[in-house]
Order: C-alpha cells, then structure tokens, then sequence
C-alpha cells in the first residue's frame, strides 16, 4: 500500500472511489482480523467500517460512492456511519432500492439496498438530498437510474440523526408542514397502562399499514386472541382511540413511514414521534371517518385458514386496504385541511406509491 499509493495519498487522497463492500457481520470475521481506532466498529457491519476507511483516503474535493444495506439510512446501530458521512461530505446524497417487485440483483432474496454519494470534504452541515424509496417491475430495470427524481436541500427533518427517503422536493415540503404546523406528537394521546380503549397494529408493514380500533378477528386451534407481532396503543376514551386509528391507516402516515423506517417494521417510536395538534388529537371528524373505514375493512374483509408446522389450525380476517382506499382518502382529505396542506401537496399525498399500493399485493 505504502509504496503503490504513496503519491497519491502525499497529495490529499483519491479522486474516486467506488466500491461494494462486504455486507457482512464484523464479528464473523474477528478470528482472521480486527480493526482499531474506527469510529464506525460500533455499526458492528464491515461495509460500515469499510465507509469510514474510504472517507479517510478520499481527497479534500474527492468523491466516494459504495452501494450497502438499506439500514444504514435508518437503523440505531448505523449512527455512527451515518455521523461520519455527514462529517466528511460537503454535499450527501442517499438513493434507497426495495427488492420487490424488482430487485438491483436478480436472484438475491432480502436484498434492499442504499447507495450513497459523497462529495467533498467538510465538517459542517453537509447538503443532502435524497430519491424516493425506488420500487420498480424487472422490465423496467435498465430505464431506473435515468428516471430518478431527487429531493434536495434536506435540513431540518422530524428525525434528524436519519438519512429520510423523501420521494422529491415536495415530500420535503409536506413533512415541513407538519413540523412548523405540529408541536406535539401521537405519544401524548397514549395512555401509560392498558385501557378499554385501543388501537391495534401489525409490526410487518409492506405497503399499508395495517391498524384497527378493537381487535381483529384471529384464532388458534379455536381460540380467539391477539394475532402475533403485534402492538397495543391506548387511549382514554374511544374518540381518541379512532383518531388514532385513522392516522396510522393514512396515505400521510405511509409516506412518513416510507421516509423514515427500514419499508418493513412498523416500530413504536415511529408511531410515537408522528407530529400532531391538540386539534387533531380532538378531532370528532377524523373519529367518524375512523369508524367508517374500520367497517369498510371488516367488509371487504376475507377469512383465512392456515396450518402452521406445529399442526396448529390458525383463522384470521385478511384486510385488503386497497378495497378501501376511497375511505383512507377521507381521512387525508381531512388531515390536510388540519395540517394546511395546499391542493398540490394534499394530491402528491393521496396518490403516494400508489402504482404498488394498488396493484396486485406481494405475500
């Protein structure tokens, strides 16, 4: 190394650097080797380490680019990644890749992926931009990256220690609104214990969320319960308890969870953080929307019967969101005139992903 790249690092560093490093566990290769003194160890993945090593060797107007795991726009454990990108970029850019219905290598199952472009040097704020969470069909594979679309000058976010997936500068504009417009958030409507009152939601999130008020229907070997992976939000009384329902079930609430999560687990800090008002949180109107779509679920609603490996017969009621997406569309109706949303950003969050929202749905 000393003697091959002597020159080039007595001068700065490297112009260029690209590269896809091993998408691997740190502590699967400690036997053969270790590393000292990296910031990033703690990420406890080699790409991770390997993002910190081509920082150092980039020159002070240099430009790195590596293609990882989609976490690190999001995961806790990729923070200090994502500190140190910030630190040695003066300009940042993040493009985020789902795996389904196509995916960047045909072949590979759970294969979501970032790649991400780092342009100079510098230890200020750096200029940040992003592109939506890109979903594709495989034909349309060779025409993805002359179709991106960018949002840019990413600043103040609702998590700012996250890379967002804002789909473009009007995502930007929509989350501005409710961080100027919100000063509280969804965790001041959660009572601390269990109540009567309560909204039920499913961890695994693809592309709805899937939130009702009450329980839905699921049984075990005849047994009526709680379906697993699971999470409880309750309330003190069922006014808010539905309010609460409709915004999780909303088109708005999507693309915030789009933006900010790993496309896949619905957390509860995530639910938590969403900021509303004292008006929203008192809103009758959204209340009765709540009820009106928790009906039009349960309708369109089909029975299923599986067995599991253990030989347990297992019932549930399968809700089909896209049915009801007309009753969805109300509450963002009615959300929008309560965050202020203009016609333009109120249209961009009605139709949001709607390609793969409505289309055929992926088991």
């Amino acid at each position: 190394w000393f003697a091959e790249f002597y020159a080039i690092m007595t001068n700065g560093g490297f112009n260029a650097i690209i590269g896809n490093p091993p998408w691997k566990e740190y502590a699967a290769v400690k036997n053969w080797y270790t590393v000292r003194g990296y910031s990033t160890e703690r990420c406890g993945n080699l790409h991770g380490i390997c993002t910190e090593r081509a920082l150092s060797l980039k020159s002070v107007n240099g430009q790195a680019s590596f293609i990882v795991q989609l976490p690190i726009v999001c995961s806790s454990r990729m923070e200090s990644v994502r500190s140190i990108l910030r630190e040695k970029s003066a300009r940042l850019t993040v493009l985020s890749f789902d795996d389904r219905p196509g995916k960047l290598f045909e072949g590979l199952q759970h294969c979501r992926s970032a790649i991400w472009f780092s342009h100079g040097d510098s230890s200020s704020i750096p200029e940040q931009s992003s592109t939506r969470y890109q979903r594709w069909n495989s034909e349309a594979r060779e025409h993805l990256f002359a179709k991106l679309e960018f949002a840019t000058d990413i600043k103040g976010t609702i998590f700012p220690e996250l890379f967002p997936k804002y789909d473009q500068q009007i995502h930007v504009q929509v989350f501005d609104a409710l961080k100027r417009k919100a000063k509280k958030t969804l965790f001041d409507a959660i009572s601390p214990s269990a109540r009567k009152h309560f909204c039920f939601y499913q961890e695994a999130t693809q592309y709805w969320v899937k939130a009702v008020y009450g329980l839905p229907y699921y049984s075990k070997n005849g047994i009526e319960g709680a379906p697993a992976h699971g999470r409880y939000i309750y309330c003190e009384d069922e006014s808010k308890a539905q309010v609460v329902t409709a915004i999780l079930n909303s088109s708005l609430f999507y693309s915030y969870f789009v933006a900010y999560s790993d496309c896949f687990h619905l957390s509860q800090t995530l639910v938590e953080k969403f900021p509303v008002t004292d008006e929203i949180l008192r809103d009758d109107s959204l209340a009765i929307l709540s009820k009106k779509l928790m009906a039009d679920l349960r309708q369109n609603a089909e029975r299923k019967t599986i067995r599991t490996r253990d030989g347990a017969e297992i019932e549930y009621a399968e809700f089909v969101a896209s049915k009801s997406k007309s009753a969805i569309d109300e509450i963002d109706e009615r959300l929008g005139k309560l965050y202020e949303f203009d016609p333009v950003q109120l249209e961009f969050i009605l139709n949001y992903d709607i390609k793969y929202r409505m289309g055929s749905q992926d088991d």
